[in-house]
């Protein structure tokens, strides 16, 4: 499901990221990485597995966006860290001079509902600003409530009919 910002987006408001967590730039193919798509594989196995079907991976999908494409000045890989440890993560990569697509935006469950996905936005939102872009837009499955109940809170519109049955 796709879904757009405003054409000029305000960047997300600030929140505060306590000393322990720190937001870093690293690559898609990194160590520090490693746990947002580990993380993700086994989200969309839970979320999109076809029951009595073989476990889903998230394989072509990650293959379909190789590391290049989020690294600068076309692409951002940022994680958030609490001491040496992966939470949350996201990235973005280039479609055009004016245009972004947030990808892979993630957080540890054990830590979800505390709005760590929402300073992974915040800030991926403000690297792309400050990197030129004006537009920003994203995807996400049908099976997943929250990230569609984050991005309208912050302001992107749903490019599909969300009152319709997935």
């Amino acid at each position: 499901m796709a879904w757009r910002t405003r054409r000029r987006p305000d960047p997300c408001p600030r929140m505060d990221i306590p000393m322990t967590d720190i937001i870093v730039e690293t690559s898609s193919d990194s160590p520090e990485a490693r746990a947002v798509f580990e993380g993700l594989a086994a989200e969309y196995d839970i979320r999109y597995r076809v029951p009595g079907g073989p476990p889903r991976t998230v394989e072509s999908e990650i293959a379909a966006y190789p590391p290049p494409l989020f690294t600068p000045p076309l692409g951002v890989f940022l994680v958030l860290r609490r001491g040496d440890r992966t939470i949350a993560g996201g990235a973005f990569m280039s479609h055009d001079d004016e245009t972004v697509e947030f990808k892979r935006i993630w957080t540890h469950p054990d830590l979800r509902r505390q709005g760590l996905a929402a300073r992974i936005l915040a800030a991926l939102e403000a690297r792309a600003v400050g990197l030129g872009y004006v537009r920003a837009y994203l995807t996400t499955g049908f099976r997943q409530p929250e990230a569609m109940a984050l991005y309208r809170r912050y302001g992107f519109r749903p490019l599909f009919d969300p009152s319709a049955d997935p």
